[in-house]
C-alpha cells in the first residue's frame, strides 16, 4: 500500500511540474506582432496625388489633341478656291454650250431635245472647229447614227450630254452643230454660290 501511495504522489508531483513548465514557456514566447499595410504618401490636401484629375488643357493626357490644330490647310483651301474661282466660273459657262462647224463629207441631220428623245439620221467625217465645252477646240469627228426615240442608234465618236439640247446637221461638205447642256447650266449656277454638283471646278 505504501509502494502505490508514493509511486501516486510521484506521478502528481511530475505532472505538476510539466504544467509549471509549459506555463512558463508560454508566457516567455515572444508575441508576433501584426504588419500594417503601407499608406501611400498623401497629397497636400490628403488626397492620393494619382487620383487627381488629368487637366487636358496642360497636356497631361499623351492621348490629347494638341491646343488648336492648324489652320493652314484650311486657309489654303479656301484661298484656292479664291484664286481658281473666276477661271472654273468661266470653264463651267463654256461647258453649257456647243457650237461648231464641221468640213467634210457628210449628208444628214439630228434633232435631240435630250439624248434619249432624238431623232434624225446622219453620216459623216468632218473635221471640226468650235466651240464644245472646255476642251481642245479643233478635232476630228465621225458619226453613222440614226432612229427615234429610244431606238436612236449611234456609231462614232460624237460627244454629246445626256441632257443636252440642240441639232447637228451635215449637208455634202459643210456640218454645223449647236446645243445647250441643261445638266451643266444647272452646275454653272450652283457654281456662282460655290457649289459644285458636278465636281468639275479647278483645285
Amino acid at each position: 500500500m505504501r509502494m502505490r501511495s508514493g509511486r501516486s504522489v510521484m506521478l502528481s508531483l511530475t505532472g505538476l511540474l510539466f504544467l509549471l513548465l509549459g506555463a512558463a514557456l508560454a508566457v516567455g514566447a515572444p508575441q508576433s506582432q501584426t504588419r500594417k499595410p503601407a499608406v501611400a504618401p498623401a497629397g497636400k490636401n490628403g488626397t492620393d496625388p494619382a487620383d487627381k484629375p488629368i487637366n487636358r488643357s496642360e497636356g497631361g493626357s499623351p492621348n490629347a489633341p494638341a491646343k488648336a490644330q492648324t489652320k493652314k490647310p484650311a486657309e489654303a483651301s479656301l484661298l484656292r478656291r479664291v484664286i481658281f474661282y473666276v477661271p472654273s466660273r468661266l470653264a463651267d459657262f463654256l461647258d453649257i454650250w456647243r457650237f461648231n462647224a464641221g468640213i467634210g463629207l457628210g449628208l444628214g441631220a439630228n434633232i435631240r431635245p435630250t439624248k434619249t428623245l432624238q431623232f434624225g439620221f446622219a453620216a459623216y467625217d468632218s473635221t471640226r472647229f468650235g466651240i464644245r465645252g472646255r476642251r481642245w477646240p479643233f478635232w476630228h469627228e465621225w458619226s453613222l447614227e440614226g432612229g427615234f426615240d429610244g431606238a436612236y442608234q449611234e456609231l462614232g465618236d460624237t460627244e454629246r450630254g445626256f441632257y443636252e439640247f440642240g441639232g447637228t446637221i451635215h449637208f455634202i461638205l459643210v456640218g454645223l452643230d449647236a446645243a445647250l447642256n441643261v445638266e451643266e447650266a444647272i452646275d454653272f449656277v450652283f457654281g456662282v454660290f460655290l457649289k459644285d454638283p458636278l465636281d468639275d471646278d479647278f483645285r
